[in-house]
């Protein structure tokens, strides 16, 4: 294959106040992840003693890994390289964290955005989150970077109490924020994709370019956030 994208991976970050703990949930995440799309399929588990390969057809052996770990880590060695990392236990906010990182190469193909797209909304299903997003991971860092006086670059973390972290190329909203988004005047906005997520949710998506986030994505992001009401931290 030939590699244009060296080093770089798109993010799929998800936050939801759900409890992950049970392995009821755990085994409809695995199932998404596993067996949603071949070449997604996470294939090693993280576990004590090393990298264990999942059983495709049968993962209930990782029922008691899932239930009493903190962060249950997966991974995909072949083609299309990924991680995904998922806290089980919330943070001081209240949420865990899902977090999936593959190689931009992946996306060569523009039919895998949408397929990528879809595989999102298939987690959003099953995780049930209030907010996420997807983004090319080195430009989301720097979207998230300050520089303080006293200690330089720092990542503010993120609160969603206060508002979300900023405006990405795909955005997942839950009804809990939607309801402050004034839908009707962004679908009027040039370049910006919205489409409806189950039971209330929204996805709004800024731009075409995925892997390498352009000044048309920036534009678009300046007049969307015109109409995130207080969502913004």
């Amino acid at each position: 294959m030939n590699r244009t994208n060296e080093n770089k991976e798109i993010g799929l970050t998800f936050y939801t106040s759900k409890s992950l703990r049970d392995w009821s949930t755990g085994r409809k995440i695995l199932s998404v992840l596993i067996g949603y799309d071949q070449d997604l399929a996470s294939e090693f588990v993280e576990l004590d003693h090393g990298l264990q390969r999942i059983k495709v057809c049968d993962y209930d052996d990782l029922s008691y890994s899932w239930t009493n770990s903190l962060v249950f880590i997966l991974h995909r060695k072949s083609t299309y390289r990924s991680q995904t990392s998922i806290s089980l236990v919330k943070n001081k906010s209240g949420y865990h964290l899902f977090s999936m990182w593959i190689e931009a190469d992946y996306f060569q193909n523009k039919f895998n955005v949408e397929r990528f797209k879809a595989f999102g909304k298939k987690l959003y299903e099953t995780i049930e989150p209030d907010y996420g997003f997807i983004h090319e991971i080195e430009s989301s860092l720097e979207m998230a970077t300050i520089v303080d006086p006293v200690y330089g670059k720092t990542i503010i973390p993120v609160n969603l109490a206060k508002g979300i972290p900023g405006i990405y190329w795909g955005n997942f909203f839950s009804e809990k924020f939607s309801e402050s988004i004034n839908i009707e005047k962004i679908k009027m906005i040039q370049g910006v994709l919205v489409e409806k997520l189950s039971p209330n949710g929204v996805f709004i998506q800024i731009g075409n370019s995925l892997v390498e986030p352009d000044k048309e994505f920036y534009t678009i992001s300046q007049l969307v956030s015109n109409y995130f009401g207080n969502l913004l931290a």
